[in-house]
Parts: C-alpha cells; structure tokens; sequence
C-alpha cells in the first residue's frame, strides 16, 4: 500500500505459538506494518544489487493493552525514516489487531476462569519479545550479513520494560535500544511501585487544585452525584467514585491538566443545569479513566508486569493493599454544597481535598466494567498467581554491550525517577567491562510521560544527540 507522496506501507501477518515451550500447540496470529519512504530512483536500472538493506528499527508499544495505530497518524514515524530506517509497527500480542483480547475471544476458548488465567499469563512481556525476535529473524532471512541482520527497537513507557526484556533474551538481534519514559524499576515489587507513585500523584493532584482552585468542590460534587446514584457509561460499564478519580491518568500527559479540568467543568456545568451527566460528557471520562473495556490487558495484566520470576510472589491487589487514607473517598451523600466547598482539610475526608489516582486498577473498577466484570474470577486468579516466569536476566544486562540510548523524565508520574536511575546506573552494563558501552541517558524535566507521542520531534533528536555523541551540543 502506497500513501502518495509519503509512505510506502507493507502489511504483514505472522503466526506464533501461544507458549514458546510448545511451539506446535495454540497459535496465536501477529499484525503488522512495516513502513518506508516512498521513493522513485531517477534511475531505476543504476541500482546496484549489492546495495545494503535499509536498517529495522521496531516500535514496542506502551500500555500494555494497546494497538500500534496507523503509521500516517503517528507523529514520529516520519522523523524515525528521516533517520534512515525502515520502521515495523507490530501490535503485540493480543493487542491492537494481533489476536485481539476480549471477554468473548477470550471465554470461546477457555470457557473456565482457571483455563482463561492460565492462557492470559501468556501475555506478558517476555512472550511479546519472542514474537518480535522471531518476526526480526523472519524478515531478515534473505539478508547476507549477521550484522545487517540486527535491528534497533525503540520502546515508549511499558515499551521501554519490553526493550529491556529484549536485551536480556536476545541482544545478539539488537543493533541498538532507544527507550522514551520507561526504564523499568527491576527488583522492585508491585508494592513499592504504587506506593511511590500514590506519594507523585498527591502531590501532583494538589498541583492540580492549586492551578484550577474551584476544581476541588466540583470534584467533591461529581463524587456526591456518582455515590447518590447509579451512572452508566455509553459502553455499559457502571461510572463508580473510584473509575471518575481514575482521571489522574492525565496528569501526567503533555496538555493532560487542560483536558482534565475540561471535563471536570462539562461534568460541573452538566450538574448545575441537568442534574445530570449528559452523554459526551459520559463519552469525555470513558476515553480518558483507566482504560478498562477496550483494552483488557491493561487492568487484568497490570500489576503483573512487574512481578519478575517466582521470587516476586503474587500482586494480590497491589495497588489496593498499599492504598494510602489520604486516597479514601469519604461518604457524601448526604453533605450540602457548602459542606462540600470546604476544602482546607485532611485529603480523604469529606472537609478535604480529593487525590486522583491513575494507573491504579481496583477490583471495585473490574467488577464495574461492562466487559471485565465478565472476568472477575480470573483477575482473582492472576492477581494470586505466583509462578510467574522471569523478565529480566540480571547476569545478562549486567555484561551488556548493545548500545542504550534513554530519556529519563524527572517529572515522569508513571515511572519512578529514582528507580529507573538505579536500573541505568547500577544494574545494566556494570561488569561489560568498558565504560563506553554502558547505557547513555538524560535525565530531563522538559518531558512528560508521552513525550515520544506528543514532542516526538524534540524527544527523538535528544535521544540521537546521545547516539551521535552530541548531547552537550545544541539540538
């Protein structure tokens, strides 16, 4: 498929097993799109077959739970062929419109929770990096050179914890690894994770207050109105106290405050003429509360993708276990808009301000959805589950030499600073050997966690900087 002008568009399909231990059992069915210039030679005949191929470079998605989308509408695609690379954008298993997950697809086949948990385990990170090593080995095959056989990934948030996988299964298929906002915390347990990032998302919800001040009692009102009465979201799902909160999620967007305080004053102004939520609004806190309907993966696998081997044990409802009394939402119910205006308070009592929450994925949510509700035993099942398999081979990122280029962001509310600092500076390439091979990285307060997506063109020329050795240069 060609995009006159832009894109030429190739797309692909591949097959892989379900459990790479059993490589003839369950297959599972990829989709991709590989993507290059479309470009004319003058003269086409003066081409020389010895002509190296254009370099790979994969895109791993964040989420996890979601599709690749569209080249044409990703806005660093452009600036990824600039850079001289032909780019794949493979939507991982189970996602985007590779095997996709749902509750149907999912029960048609394992019609029991047990039988269902056991198939979504397969989903993970490290199965997702065995799909893209083998497709890299499938489209490299007629190529010469074991060295033009390797190709760079670039990994946005999750993408970031894929590409780390990466290099500890099969860095012999890696040139290099750009990472955008997700090194991952490794040794840290779910735990730890969630309490530091409850600690960023106080204080970024009373940041929040303090530019939007009216904001705090229009919130509390929206909470009274969701506890007063059952409100049903346009895909079925019941809109609880706790989904509504889950608006946090764009708090730690590029332009996610604005949309925030947007939707905050449509639901206010739909509640000061209506008395109720009109349908875009409903529309408005459905596309943008913790995504739990359309992306399945996203809540059942969550807490998981951090739990690294066996050692980790099981979640167990992470997020919910560690939950802090500042993040309890007070009854209401029955409190005046003048009781509700007072908000000089402790957070979580009803004289106090509301705190968000985001990637926070309670049972209470689950049991709400429209489609996860339909999976609650088996997100019971997952969350106790803990045989996990390793992620990460400690020994092996310890002596790697693939180049690492990463963006690290100070002010990044979903992966934690401290914690992606120790990974960089304490864990990876520490016994290489050589000091030029370790990781090159900038810690930078000029982004937020979708900058890959949002400052494409500002992140990716930071991280050449630090691949041409030009970082200290202007760019």
């Amino acid at each position: 498929m060609c995009l006159p002008g832009k894109l030429r568009v190739t797309e692909y399909t591949f097959t892989v097993p379900l459990s790479y231990n059993n490589p003839t059992g369950s297959q599972l069915r990829l989709f991709g799109r590989g993507v290059s210039k479309l470009e004319t030679p003058l003269n086409p005949s003066t081409k020389s077959a010895d002509t190296k191929p254009t370099p790979w470079i994969a895109y791993l998605q964040g989420g996890p739970g979601f599709g690749c989308g569209e080249p044409q509408n990703s806005s660093f695609t452009q600036y990824l062929l600039d850079k001289g690379y032909q780019l794949l954008l493979l939507d991982q298993r189970g996602f985007g419109l590779s095997h996709t997950l749902t509750a149907e697809t999912v029960w048609r086949s394992y019609p029991d929770p047990p039988a269902a948990a056991k198939y979504l385990s397969h989903f993970r990170a490290d199965n997702s990096v065995r799909d893209f090593e083998a497709v890299r080995r499938c489209l490299t095959a007629d190529t010469k050179s074991e060295e033009d056989r390797k190709w760079s990934i670039i990994g946005q948030s999750y993408g970031g914890f894929m590409a780390t996988t990466y290099l500890s299964l099969y860095p012999q298929g890696l040139r290099e690894a750009f990472i955008c906002g997700g090194v991952p915390p490794i040794g840290k347990k779910p735990d730890e994770v969630y309490e530091r990032l409850y600690e960023r998302l106080e204080s970024r919800s009373y940041a929040y207050y303090s530019r939007y001040p009216l904001d705090a009692a229009r919130v509390k009102q929206i909470i009274r109105h969701l506890q007063q009465r059952v409100v049903v979201l346009p895909d079925g799902s019941q809109l609880i106290p706790e989904r509504f909160m889950s608006l946090g999620m764009r708090l730690g967007m590029h332009n996610g405050p604005t949309a925030l305080h947007t939707i905050i004053t449509r639901a206010h102004l739909d509640l000061q003429t209506f008395s109720l939520l009109t349908r875009p609004t409903l529309v408005s806190i459905e596309d943008s509360s913790l995504p739990v309907d359309n992306a399945i993966a996203y809540a059942l696998l969550h807490e998981p993708l951090y739990l690294d081997g066996p050692s980790a044990g099981a979640s167990d409802w992470a997020a919910l276990r560690v939950k802090p009394a500042s993040f309890r939402l007070p009854d209401m119910k029955t409190l005046s808009d003048t009781d509700l205006a007072k908000c000089d308070g402790q957070p979580g009592t009803p004289g106090g301000k509301l705190c968000f929450t985001a990637e926070q994925v309670l049972p209470s949510i689950i049991e709400a959805s429209g489609e996860l509700g339909q999976m609650r035993d088996v997100a019971e099942l997952l969350a106790k589950k803990s045989d996990w398999p390793p992620l990460y081979d400690i020994k092996q990122l310890e002596r790697n030499t693939v180049p690492i280029y990463a963006l690290v962001y100070i002010d990044d509310l979903y992966v934690d600073v401290e914690l992606s600092n120790h990974t960089l500076t304490e864990i990876i390439g520490v016994r290489n050997g050589d000091r030029t091979k370790k990781p090159k990285y900038r810690l930078t307060n000029g982004f937020w966690h979708n900058a890959l997506g949002n400052k494409s063109e500002k992140a990716i020329a930071e991280l050449w900087a630090l691949r041409d050795d030009v970082a200290d240069l202007d760019i």
